[in-house]
């Protein structure tokens, strides 16, 4: 849009991203020039159906999972612009600190993740301290979903105590 002659003018205009400012302007004689120029954000951003799972009461020794229950429990969607790489990781309970470890043990427990793809029975795999990465390419507008198994310790000093573990998901740009 361009403006010519003009005199003491305030007005309203758009702004890049559809914000607004006020523009006053005192010319005697001007000309201006106001091009529009869209600007499109990248962005990077996943959605999780659910954030809590309560095993409930479990025992020395057992296993807990959301496999047998609802196959595909958690789901995680890329509703950014990019695409992903998913990461998940876990880690020791609280308050009494049980170790995540890669078997169970005395004061250690194990939790595994399982993506789900129809197969029966599901094949889990290991969650450290350290995220591991869960897929590699996550395209915008497509999910993945997986399973959790939780195996409790062998043999314990803390018992009747709720543990809390904190099971984390981040992304990152895929290449």
């Amino acid at each position: 849009m361009s403006i010519t002659s003009l005199r003491n003018w305030s007005g309203v205009r758009e702004i890049e991203s559809g914000l607004s400012a006020i523009l006053p302007v005192w010319f005697a004689v001007a000309a201006l020039s106001f091009a529009h120029r869209p600007v499109f954000a990248q962005v990077l951003s996943i959605t999780l159906n659910t954030n809590y799972w309560s095993m409930g009461t479990q025992y020395v020794g057992s296993v807990a999972d959301t496999w047998y229950n609802a196959p595909g429990y958690f789901c995680v969607s890329n509703n950014g612009t990019l695409p992903a790489r998913i990461f998940l990781g876990a880690t020791n309970s609280t308050p009494s600190g049980w170790t995540l470890t890669n078997m169970a043990g005395a004061n250690c427990f194990q939790f595994r993740y399982c993506l789900f793809f129809s197969q029966a029975p599901p094949i889990y795999l290991p969650l450290s301290l350290d995220e591991r990465e869960i897929a590699h390419r996550l395209e915008t507008n497509q999910a993945i979903r997986f399973d959790l198994e939780f195996r409790g310790p062998l043999a314990t000093d803390n018992t009747n105590i709720e543990q809390t573990i904190d099971v984390s998901i981040s992304a990152m740009e895929a290449e």
